[in-house]
């Protein structure tokens, strides 16, 4: 796996359709950020409602 500012990194591709991917890169430009940056702060607020919520993970 790669290494990106000192952590493990997992590298894939995902297909999104149109809309929501025009919505994620028009996130990602208001937030000042990538859209990889992006992706990745709305799967870490999502991971931590889950967690808060009591929601179990492997």
């Amino acid at each position: 796996m790669a290494t990106g500012k000192g952590v493990e990194v997992y590298r894939s591709q995902y297909r999104l359709p149109t809309p929501m991917a025009d919505w994620l890169k028009a996130q990602a430009a208001a937030h000042y950020r990538s859209v990889n940056a992006e992706l990745v702060e709305i799967i870490r607020e999502a991971m931590e409602r889950s967690r808060s919520s009591g929601a179990q993970h492997p």
